[in-house]
């Protein structure tokens, strides 16, 4: 029977700790394509953020490590993220590819094969410490 990871977009990975404030060009490595298999990521969810995000906000791209690793999406600004009352971590975003309003879709650069690691490099690292968990969706074909 086909694994719920090829008949269906669904959460791939869980990294907790990622640290946002590492230095420039770090990269972390979310999610291991398996062998025999190809990866289209559809959207990465960053929550559970330690704390709030400085005047510098820490900016990232998510790709393939071990290179530009920004096939799937080039730099990202992390404005607005914090932690919400009483110390609980409430605040989430979600990169997706960006269509914008324009009628033309935007498209990603690579699918991601086998023996790949899918991850994400602090291109700017944020002011202050932060972490963040980030999930990993998509489907492998």
């Amino acid at each position: 029977m086909a694994d719920l990871k090829e008949l269906a977009i669904s959460r791939l990975s869980r990294t907790t700790a990622v640290d946002l404030d590492a230095a420039n060009g770090t990269e972390t490595g979310l999610f291991l394509v398996p062998t025999g298999k190809t990866l289209i990521v559809t959207h990465v969810i960053a929550h559970t953020f330690s704390d709030i995000a400085s005047d510098a906000p820490a900016v990232i791209t998510f790709g393939a490590t071990g290179g530009d690793c920004d096939e799937f999406l080039g730099d990202q600004t992390l404005t607005n993220m914090s932690v919400g009352g009483a110390g609980t971590a409430t605040m989430y975003t979600v990169f997706y590819l960006d269509q914008g309003t324009s009628a033309t879709p935007a498209a990603a650069e690579t699918m991601f094969l086998a023996g790949t690691t899918f991850g994400v490099e602090i291109t700017a690292k944020n002011g202050v410490a932060v972490t963040c968990t980030m999930d990993v969706f998509g489907y492998l074909f």
